[in-house]
Formats: structure tokens, sequence, C-alpha cells
């Protein structure tokens, strides 16, 4: 039987193999060490909220998704009850210049 306390589990509607929305309460944390903070919570206030990320194609369960000028990739690990950031990026460009243009249609059709 489930805690009432217990964080819900992550909603993740699939738009197709490249895209999901994504909705949860399962606490972010980092197997990286110090210096992450910041977007924990950021990443952590999207779940809450939910989102749209793009699916790695190649691992079931971890996404990525833009955040102003960062790049962070993220899995999403429901039988351990968290979610783990697992890498992020400060971008050269803005989010939209670094969508490469096919991405942007594939997600325009999604929307």
């Amino acid at each position: 039987m489930a805690s009432e306390n217990a964080p819900m589990a992550a909603k993740i509607q699939m738009f197709h193999s490249s895209a999901a929305w994504i909705q949860s309460e399962l606490p972010v944390k980092s197997p990286r060490g110090e210096g992450w903070d910041t977007m924990i919570e950021r990443l952590s206030e999207l779940l809450a909220q939910g989102f749209i990320a793009e699916c790695d194609p190649k691992r079931p369960g971890f996404f990525e998704v833009v955040v102003g000028e960062t790049w962070l990739y993220f899995h999403i690990a429901e039988r351990l009850g968290y979610v783990y950031l697992i890498a992020q990026r400060k971008l050269d460009k803005t989010p939209l210049e670094w969508i490469l243009p096919s991405r942007m249609e594939r997600l325009q059709t999604t929307l």
C-alpha cells in the first residue's frame, strides 16, 4: 500500500518517439555532487508544473530539455523514486538557435 505522503509517480505522455509531456513530484537529485542545486531546484519546479521534453531514443526514461540558456539531461527512475539530473551544459546560443531545424519541425507538428 502506498503512503499518503509518497510523491506522485511520473506522468509521461508520449507525443511520438522523440517528445513527451512529463509531470512528476518525485524528488530530483544528482550523482554529480556539489554545484547543481540551482538546476536541481529548477528541474523540480518544471516537473511539478509539467513540460515537454525530448526523449533519448536509445535510453528509455531519459530525457533532455533546455531551461533558459542551460541544457539538462535527466533520468526518471520511478522504481527508485527519484529523478536524476545527469548532465547540464550552458549553451552558447539561445535555445531556439540551438534546436536544429529538423528537431523544431518535429516538435511543432506535435504541439
